[in-house]
C-alpha cells in the first residue's frame, strides 16, 4: 500500500510527484555507467545477534543474490559465530568485508570491536581474518578513508571515533588514532556525545556526525592514521535535530545531513572551508504529526534522486529529486511494508532499492523508476532476523 490514513494524503502525494516529475524532466536521467543492467548482484546483510540492543534474533552475516531486473531475492548462506555485526563495509578490490561488533553499554566500556573477513567470490562465503578493539562502546558505523588504507569507526555510546589500518595481508592493525567527543545538549538523548556516523569526503576530509552534539565535525587523517580535528565545529545543525548520518554530492561540495530527532534533512554547501545551510526539508508528509526517527540516507547512482528512511510512526522511504543547486524536491513517500526500516540500499545498476525492516525481520525489494525516482514494491521479500545493514559486493 502507498496510502496512509486518508484521501488528503493521496492528493498531496500525487501533487508533489507531478511537480517533482516536471522538474526532473528538465534534465535527462541516465543509468549508472559500466554496470550491465541484467547482471546478477550480490549483497550481505548485517544483523543484531543478541539482546544487548533490543531483541537480537540474527545468526550473523547473511549473503544473498539479487536479480536487478525483477527484484527477486535468493538466500545463499550465513556466516555465524560473531556478536552484533550490525554495520558493514566492503572493499571489493581486495575481497574484504569489515564489520563492527556492536557491544558495550557504558561510555567507559571499550569492548566494542571491529572484525574483518575474506570474501570467497565463488561461494560468497566469509572467512574470519582477525579482530581489533574499536576503542569505544557500541561501534555503530564503519567506513573507509579516501584511499582505503584505514577503516573509520564511530562509537555511539563511547562518543568517540577511531581509525584502524588495513595491513597488506588484509588484517586489521591496532588503532592508530582516536578522538573523544566532548559535550552535551538539551534533548533527553543528548546528555553525552554520541558519534553515529563517519565517512570521507572525495577530497579526503573525514566527517563525523554526532547526534549528542548536533554537530558534524571534520578531521584530517595523516599517513600514519592519526586524526587531526578542526578547531571549531565544521557544521552545526538545528538545536535538538539529532544528526545521525550524512551523504555528500559526487563532487563533495554539498552534504545532506539526516536528523533523527526532528525528522529533517539539512542541505549544506561547503564554501570557504565551512558548511553553510541552504535548505532544511522534512522527511515526513506535510501536516503529519507523528515521529520519523530517521535512519538512513542514500543517493541514487545516477545522482538525480535522494532517499531517506523513517522508521517509527511513519515507516517509509522519502523520495526526493535533486535540483541543480543541490536542494531537494519531494517526490513521494513509499511505505516499507514492514516495521523499523533501519537501513536500505540501492543496487549498483540503479534499478532496485532494498529495505531492511529490523522490527519485522525482512528485506523487501522496490523497483525504481529511473525517470522520476519513485518506488514500486516488486512483491519479493526475504525473512532475515533483525537486519541492520545492507551492503552490495
Amino acid at each position: 500500500m502507498k496510502n496512509t490514513n486518508d484521501n488528503s494524503y493521496n492528493i498531496l502525494k500525487l501533487t508533489t510527484a507531478c511537480v517533482a516529475f516536471a522538474l526532473l524532466m528538465l534534465s535527462a536521467c541516465q543509468m549508472p555507467e559500466n554496470v550491465p543492467v541484467n547482471e546478477t548482484q550480490y549483497f550481505f546483510v548485517g544483523t543484531y545477534t543478541d539482546n544487548e540492543f533490543g531483541t537480537g534474533k540474527g545468526k550473523g552475516i547473511y549473503a544473498y543474490q539479487l536479480n536487478p531486473q525483477t527484484g527477486e531475492l535468493t538466500y545463499l548462506n550465513t556466516t555465524e559465530g560473531m556478536i552484533n555485526p550490525s554495520y558493514l563495509a566492503i572493499e571489493p578490490s581486495r575481497d574484504l568485508l569489515f564489520t563492527v561488533n556492536q557491544h558495550g553499554v557504558t561510555n567507559q566500556d571499550t569492548t566494542g570491536a571491529v572484525s574483518v573477513y575474506k570474501i570467497d567470490r565463488a561461494t560468497k562465503t566469509l572467512t574470519f581474518i582477525n579482530k581489533q578493539s574499536a576503542l569505544g562502546a557500541t561501534p555503530c558505523h564503519i567506513s573507509f578513508d579516501a584511499n582505503k588504507k584505514f577503516v573509520l569507526v564511530a562509537n555511539y555510546v563511547g562518543g568517540n571515533i577511531a581509525a584502524l589500518p588495513i595491513l597488506e595481508d588484509g588484517q586489521l592493525g591496532v588503532p592508530t588514532g582516536m578522538i573523544q567527543h566532548v559535550g552535551s545538549n538539551t534533548h533527553p538523548r543528548q546528555t553525552a556525545p554520541h558519534a553515529h556516523f563517519i565517512s570521507a569526503l572525495p577530497n579526503g576530509d573525514i566527517l563525523a556526525v554526532d547526534l549528542g552534539l548536533d554537530q558534524v565535525l571534520r578531521y584530517k587523517l595523516t599517513a600514519k592514521g592519526e586524526l587531526i580535528p578542526d578547531s571549531t565545529a565544521f557544521y552545526q545543525t538545528a538545536k535538538e535535530a539529532g544528526p545521525r548520518h550524512y551523504i555528500s554530492s559526487k563532487k563533495g561540495d554539498i552534504i545532506y545531513v539526516l536528523n533523527e530527532l526532528n525528522s529533517t534533512i539539512e542541505v549544506a554547501k561547503i564554501e570557504n572551508d565551512k558548511a553553510m545551510n541552504i535548505q532544511t526539508i522534512s522527511t515526513l508528509p506535510e501536516g503529519y504529526e507523528g515521529e520519523g526517527n530517521c535512519a538512513a540516507i542514500k543517493i541514487h547512482p545516477n545522482g538525480k534522486f535522494l532517499y531517506a528512511s523513517n522508521r517509527k510512526d511513519h515507516q517509509s522511504i522519502a523520495v526526493y529529486g535533486m535540483n541543480n543547486d543541490g536542494t531537494l524536491t519531494l517526490v513521494e513517500h513509499e511505505l516499507t511494508q514492514g516495521e523499523t526500516p533501519r537501513d536500505f540500499e540501492i543496487d549498483p545498476t540503479g534499478q532496485i532499492l532494498l529495505v531492511a525492516n529490523q522490527g519485522t525481520g525482512n528485506i523487501l525489494s522496490f523497483k525504481i523508476d529511473v525517470t522520476t525516482g519513485a518506488l514500486t514494491a516488486t512483491g519479493f521479500k526475504s525473512e532475515v532476523p533483525t537486519p541492520v545493514c545492507i551492503k552490495f559486493l
